[in-house]
């Protein structure tokens, strides 16, 4: 198909922690298949949330050296390091982490992780952070003095405040705090879906005034209840909906893909890591987690399902990655 084929897609989220023997995650077969799907560059987590600075800094390090020996993937510092990924055939990484807690308490590490490559910042993953409240805490206290100024430093040095994972005030404090446009990278709407990671219509509402971006997410236990294997026609609905309420400016893809081929070993350490996260969860859900299971040869269904919805080309083109590329050259 030549839109899907010709389009700058930029995937919104690949969960592609550092690889292990077991999960090797981001190695040059898997680009192959990103690059057969499609993929012009995506928005990858480089360290695992709660890490600190040190360690954060050292899996970004890792990161520069992983991709300077993989012919197929650079990294995205730029808009222009994306187009240039699509010229030249390669997948451009951005450099993500899906957590503050890196910055420990100390905003100058924030110009330190920009320095390094760190292009993308959540606030929380779940849990409280010096930052404010996650999705998955008992309380829903907002944002922090800390957390204000984080985000008036993350400004400054031009990262994107990513609210995926963040609890709700925290989130909508977020949006009046920023100066810059802020994202949802892979989260949908509660309004068909409720789940503690999905997003009501005012924080839709809010991000869409701000100028920002949500990613819509394949992640089954977003789309249907966890027992129910959701379609990508379910993940389309998901997508009209939040065209329909904040407007196709407003709209990107963050499928929040597991890379590689999951393990039960690596399956009960996400488990034991995050155990409000998983809950109710089971190993067979979360391998087959994504619409397609998590092929991104078959990522091509979502253009094809766009233009059976009656989506132009010019609309396609902007949910594909128009509206990432338009926030990324604000904050970048």
């Amino acid at each position: 198909m030549s839109l899907h084929k010709e389009a700058v897609y930029v995937q919104g989220l690949e969960s592609v922690s550092e690889p292990t023997p077991e999960f090797p995650g981001f190695d040059k077969a898997y680009v192959s298949r990103l690059k057969a799907g499609g993929i012009t560059a995506l928005h990858a987590s480089v360290a695992w949330p709660l890490d600190d600075f040190r360690s954060t800094a050292l899996k970004l390090m890792d990161w520069h050296g992983r991709l300077a020996a993989m012919d197929g993937a650079v990294p995205v510092f730029k808009v222009d390091d994306v187009h240039e990924a699509k010229r030249s055939g390669k997948v451009g990484v951005i450099f993500g982490q899906q957590d503050s807690s890196c910055v420990e308490s100390d905003l100058r590490f924030v110009g330190a992780l920009q320095r390094l490559g760190l292009r993308i910042m959540t606030l929380t993953y779940q849990r409280r952070t010096l930052a404010g409240d996650g999705c998955g805490e008992r309380t829903d206290c907002g944002l922090s003095e800390f957390g204000w100024n984080l985000i008036g430093e993350m400004n400054t040095q031009g990262l994107v405040v990513d609210l995926s994972h963040v609890g709700r005030q925290t989130a909508l404090d977020a949006i009046e705090a920023s100066g810059e446009p802020v994202i949802f990278s892979h989260s949908n709407p509660r309004g068909l879906r409720d789940h503690v990671r999905n997003i009501d219509d005012e924080q839709m509402k809010a991000l869409a005034e701000n100028g920002g971006v949500m990613g819509i997410c394949s992640f089954r236990i977003m789309l249907r209840p966890p027992h129910e294997r959701p379609t990508y026609e379910d993940f389309l609905d998901h997508l009209d909906y939040a065209v329909d309420l904040i407007g196709v400016d407003h709209v990107g893809i963050g499928i929040d893909r597991v890379t590689g081929v999951p393990t039960r070993e690596h399956y009960q350490s996400i488990k034991d890591r995050y155990p409000e996260l998983r809950t109710g969860l089971t190993f067979e859900m979360w391998s087959e987690g994504t619409v397609g299971a998590g092929d991104p040869e078959n990522d091509i269904d979502i253009t094809k399902g766009l233009v059976a919805r009656g989506y132009s080309d010019a609309e396609i083109g902007k949910i594909l990655g128009g509206n990432w590329l338009r926030v990324f050259g604000e904050v970048f």
